[in-house]
């Protein structure tokens, strides 16, 4: 009977113990110990200029603790200000990442130079063609965006009464030779100039 007992005892201990152990675990990974390790730092033979928030690095601190934004603060020490280097990147990083670094030299690149690239068409040069008059579009010839197009190769085909009136109107009077119709020839040519033709 006794045995019984401890077996039940046991088995109702260990889950208690293992959850005592998980939240005590928890409590010494808060923002207590973040605290006690950043005062520790801040001890040691390092001098500590000052503190900096990673997220804005140009925002100086006194002493250890959260930014403004919640981010922990992170110390600066004078013995990497002397180093003269603008960027510093964690060893471990580096291994990680597989870094290489080589110093800068000015020479002549190969002729042939291989590099990833996209193609397109330089937006700047893109043109907006709208006819001036009411018209129907009666035949298509390129159909698709970014279909390649000859110089001088027709795109469509409009049908405009404004634009053929104005062309059958022109092409009366070149066969007039007075005057007025001369002078009827010429208002005709500034209509077709409006129209865009």
């Amino acid at each position: 009977m006794k045995r019984s007992l401890w077996i039940v005892i046991a088995a109702l201990a260990a889950p208690a113990l293992l959850a005592l152990g998980f939240f005590a675990g928890r409590r010494a990974a808060g923002p207590e110990a973040q605290r006690t390790a950043l005062s520790a730092a801040a001890t040691s033979s390092k001098r500590v200029l000052y503190w900096y928030d990673p997220m804005l690095p140009t925002q100086h601190f006194d002493r250890p603790g959260r930014s403004p934004m919640g981010m922990q603060l992170v110390p600066k020490y004078a013995d990497e200000a002397a180093t003269g280097t603008g960027v510093r990147i964690d060893p471990r990083t580096v291994q990680n990442l597989g870094i290489r670094t080589a110093p800068v030299e000015s020479r002549a690149l190969a002729r042939d130079l291989a590099v990833p690239a996209t193609v397109s068409w330089d937006l700047r040069e893109a043109r907006t063609v709208s006819a001036r008059a009411a018209g129907i579009v009666t035949r298509l010839d390129v159909r698709a965006p970014y279909t390649a197009v000859r110089a001088g190769q027709p795109l469509a085909a409009l049908l405009a009464p404004a634009w053929s009136s104005a062309i059958d109107e022109y092409a009366a009077l070149m066969q007039s030779h007075s005057a007025d119709a001369l002078a009827l020839r010429a208002a005709a040519g500034r209509r077709l100039e409006v129209l865009g033709l």
